[in-house]
């Protein structure tokens, strides 16, 4: 949906249910087959806020209504690599709506009614996580509604770029590369939320450099977008292509989720901040297809494949963090912070 349309019908569906809604939007900020994020204003008080709404098929709330699987997947679905750990089914999206297939690729009558009661959890999960963990290195959630179908969290507004854009500017221009204080910074920032996280049984499952904004006004890193984590109520609905560890995919169904699944993604990020190509690990099912058919591990370990100049450390922990077996991996914070501290 093009910025200023998804603006339009975000003020209209607001201006539905309140006379005088509480928030405006300005703009759309960003946008994924899930979710979409305006940058808003609070009326009564003047407060530019961000707000993420989570998207549903509205379809799904009307009677009788035909289920959301499309006729032919072969030729209808524009596939976004997911994987749906709710059970055994992989998720994908046709025509940014989500459905499930089965394993074998034949469309289900799984009711999108279910999907959206999922979607509805994860938003009001990461809202409750966010509204109870205060940490200068985590967005900070300041409301939570409902419209209908549709989830909404309300968030601080911070202006700055995320950590793609601006590795995508570094990669163009060659110039301020990230030397070992800038990726040890970063590491140690979002070390330090992680273990907050984790400490709260809260698994991110999506760090990743667009999931961190550069806060201008506060000159620090932070964490957003916790609708993929792992709390008392949800579970996590997709995998994140070169930063998601093979347990994400479902790979080896017994390996479980935990701390050292956010620690993988951690490494993919810094790996991808120290490697002279600037691209981020190979994505794990790759790395773990090539394993299987005997041609070992593809991926260049980050001693061989970083620039000059970063600690033999650092390196050592992003390697420990990109084991495809789970176990090898650290198993929490504060052994990832000791094989930085060595």
């Amino acid at each position: 949906m093009a910025g200023k349309d998804a603006v339009k019908r975000f003020n209209s569906q607001l201006a539905g249910q309140e006379r005088n809604p509480r928030y405006v939007a300005l703009a759309l900020l960003r946008e994924s087959t899930t979710s979409r994020i305006y940058r808003c204003v609070h009326q009564y008080v003047q407060l530019e806020v961000a707000i993420k709404e989570y998207l549903v098929n509205e379809e799904a709330t009307i009677k009788g209504q035909p289920e959301c699987a499309p006729p032919d997947l072969r030729h209808t679905a524009k596939f976004e690599h997911c994987a749906d750990l709710y059970d055994s089914i992989t998720l994908r999206v046709c025509n940014d709506t989500p459905y499930f297939i089965d394993p074998e690729r034949r469309p289900l009558a799984s009711s999108c009614r279910s999907r959206n009661e999922q979607i509805r959890t994860a938003a009001r999960a990461e809202a409750r996580v966010l509204m109870s963990i205060t940490h200068p290195h985590l967005i900070r959630a300041l409301d939570y509604f409902e419209i209908g179908q549709r989830a909404y969290v309300v968030t601080e507004f911070l202006r700055g770029m995320d950590l793609a854009q601006w590795l995508s500017e570094v990669e163009r221009s060659f110039c301020q590369l990230p030397d070992t204080n800038i990726v040890i910074d970063l590491g140690y920032a979002l070390l330090d939320v992680l273990q907050n996280l984790h400490s709260q049984e809260v698994t991110h499952c999506d760090v990743k450099p667009a999931n961190v904004i550069l806060d201008r006004s506060k000159r620090r890193p932070v964490l957003l977008d916790l609708g993929n984590a792992i709390t008392e109520s949800s579970k996590p609905a997709s995998a994140s292509a070169g930063y998601a560890p093979p347990e994400l995919y479902r790979l080896a169904p017994e390996n479980p989720i935990g701390p050292w699944s956010d620690l993988y993604m951690l490494s993919a990020l810094l790996y991808r901040m120290v490697t002279a190509q600037f691209r981020p690990p190979l994505v794990a099912t790759d790395r773990w297809q090539a394993i299987q058919a005997g041609h070992g591990d593809p991926l260049l370990p980050a001693r061989i494949a970083a620039r000059p100049g970063f600690t033999p450390e650092l390196l050592l922990a992003i390697d420990s963090g990109l084991e495809l077996d789970w176990i090898k991996r650290p198993q929490s914070v504060e052994e990832y912070t000791a094989l930085l501290a060595r």
